[in-house]
């Protein structure tokens, strides 16, 4: 039987970004550029 590869992380988000469009049709930008490990035992909150 094959070992299971080893996680050192519950979640790993590199380089991520989040854009809305305004009522007047521009976009801004909230996230740019984000990256994030959440490991065991951790808890994170974006607000």
């Amino acid at each position: 039987m094959a070992a299971k590869p080893r996680i050192d992380y519950l979640l790993n988000l590199q380089e991520v970004g989040k854009s809305y469009l305004q009522p007047n049709g521009q976009a801004i930008t909230i996230l740019h550029n984000i990256s994030l490990t959440l490991n065991p035992g951790e808890i994170v909150a974006l607000l």
